[in-house]
């Protein structure tokens, strides 16, 4: 897929250790709104939590304004720089992987 990057706005944190179970090449950003799961997901190899606040996870494009943002300041990205090469996963919430992929976003 040659992804620069996996965005994953998750609730628990079970999807993005899915996610980097399957150890992909690129960093994934798992978008957050807890820091005990912030602190769960830092466990998984190659997963980076952003903590946002639980209004910003409420709306998805606010979400991923701010992931993408976070990604510019990692320097993963540039400013103006075609996104077509990040990968963007959202679910529903509820146990272990049962995030159920809304959305799988090819940006």
């Amino acid at each position: 897929m040659n992804a620069k990057a996996i965005i994953v706005l998750t609730k628990s944190g079970d999807t993005a250790m899915a996610v980097a179970k399957y150890r992909p090449q690129c960093p994934i950003l798992a978008v957050v709104s807890s820091e005990v799961v912030a602190n769960k997901v830092l466990l998984s190899r190659g997963v980076i939590p952003l903590l946002l606040s639980d209004d910003n996870m409420l709306d998805t494009d606010t979400a991923m304004s701010q992931a993408l943002a976070a990604l510019q300041d990692m320097g993963l990205t540039r400013e103006g720089e075609d996104t077509h090469k990040l990968v963007a996963i959202t679910g529903s919430g509820g146990g272990f992987c049962s995030d159920d992929i809304r959305q799988l976003i090819l940006m």
